[in-house]
């Protein structure tokens, strides 16, 4: 199927994470997730493909840019399913009473379905166990079991155990597949092993430094790569020696075309009147006017450098000062040329030359400069309201818990009604 028949379930647009102290997670993010995918998410530690993940999930909240579901229910949260790699139950929390409590959330009336998932996952084993007493593995599957408890469109998943056994991997991995083809469910598994994607991924998204730097489907890696394993270490090798490089950022695509169409037809009048006049030839005339040129494409070469790095203030600034200053430096060379065809009457031919260097000025006094002029235009998330969100986060994390004992206590109540009464009936 081609992608564009595919249909959206979710899309990224300029997506970007700013954690405390301005540090970057996440770098204008443009993403189409698709319905009935495996996802997998690759990158080294502190690549980003975590962070991404779990603001997919609706589980991590954006410091800038867009997202928008297509899911059939209006509501997120009954449409996404997360498994978290991290699990701090609060002590005396018991297996079964989440799985009561999660039944009550959701409605859930399919008990086969449950059944299933406790199978799949093992879930007997540690049924009436308290969850701060489980082992690593243990709660990994238990944090598996409720992802896929309400039967979502979506489920992210933040790594497999690599201490599970090959039959319960094999298991596990068999019924990710069979929930995409059989449930109309999408799959993101980030920092899957080797065997999974060559075996069950559809699609594999390569993350460095917060950049996506590698979209491609299964199929063309197995075509260019053979497997996984080559893909990954070529990727990771071009990564490292910079040979791959992020894309430039969506907004910055029509001010570099503009840039580049403006600089491109510069040097074309340029050169077509240094051909019509032989005598320019390394002359004092043409080493001023390459200079100028490469004061415009220094800027332009600074510009393309910030589309692919993060957005920060002081990047911004950069940008601006070297705008300015090579503004200034330009102007210098142009004195020089108007002075030097001053004293050498032919060169009053090329007058053309200095009309263009005075446009190209111009525009970038009037169209670039002010591009880069206001902060709010392009740095997006002030650290204050970062702050806030973190604040808010926080406090959605303590009403959770609350919650959570509220109706574990609702339920051990009902249980303890129910039992009376039966008793009372003999």
């Amino acid at each position: 199927m081609k992608e564009n028949e595919k249909s959206i379930l979710v899309e990224l647009n300029n997506v970007s994470k700013i954690f405390k102290k301005g540090a970057w997670a996440l770098k204008k993010i443009n993403l189409k997730i698709y319905q009935n995918e495996i996802v997998a998410f690759l990158g080294a530690n502190g690549s980003g493909k975590s962070v991404l993940a779990s603001i997919i999930a609706n589980n991590l909240v954006q410091s800038a840019g867009f997202i928008d579901y297509y899911f059939t229910q209006d509501s997120v949260f009954e449409s996404v399913g997360i498994q978290f790699r991290d699990q701090n139950w609060p002590s005396g929390f018991i297996t079964k009473d989440i799985i009561d409590l999660y039944r009550n959330i959701f409605a859930i009336e399919d008990e086969v379905w449950v059944q299933t998932l406790i199978e799949v996952f093992e879930i007997n084993a540690f049924l009436n166990k308290a969850l701060s007493k489980l082992s690593v593995v243990n709660l990994q599957m238990f944090s598996l079991f409720l992802a896929f408890f309400h039967k979502p469109e979506l489920v992210v998943v933040d790594e497999i155990s690599s201490s599970i056994g090959y039959n319960f991997r094999t298991r596990i991995f068999e019924f990710f597949e069979s929930f995409v083809k059989n449930y109309n469910g999408t799959l993101i598994i980030v920092s899957p092993d080797h065997d999974f994607i060559d075996q069950y991924a559809s699609r594999v998204i390569f993350l460095n430094d917060g950049h996506i730097i590698d979209d491609r489907s299964i199929f063309d890696l197995e075509q260019n790569y053979l497997s996984a394993a080559n893909y990954i270490k070529k990727i990771s090798n071009e990564i490292s020696s910079k040979i791959i490089k992020p894309k430039p950022d969506p907004f910055f695509k029509p001010i570099l075309k503009d840039y580049n169409n403006k600089i491109v037809s510069l040097k074309k009048q340029i050169e077509k009147i240094f051909e019509k006049y032989p005598f320019v030839k390394e002359s004092s005339y043409e080493i001023f006017v390459e200079n100028t040129l490469f004061y415009f494409d220094e800027i332009n070469n600074k510009i393309v450098e910030l589309s692919n790095e993060s957005l920060e203030k002081e990047n911004v600034i950069a940008v601006r000062r070297l705008i300015k200053l090579n503004n200034k430096k330009a102007k210098v060379e142009l004195k020089k040329i108007k002075k030097f065809a001053k004293r050498n009457s032919q060169f009053q031919k090329l007058k053309k030359i200095e009309k263009e260097i005075k446009q190209f000025l111009e525009y970038l006094n009037n169209n670039i400069k002010s591009i880069f002029r206001n902060n709010e235009i392009i740095f997006g998330g002030k650290k204050k309201q970062l702050l806030n969100i973190n604040v808010q986060q926080s406090e959605l994390e303590k009403m959770k818990q609350k919650y959570i004992r509220k109706e574990l206590k609702t339920i051990k109540i009902e249980r303890r009604n129910y039992k009376k009464f039966k008793r009372n009936l003999k």
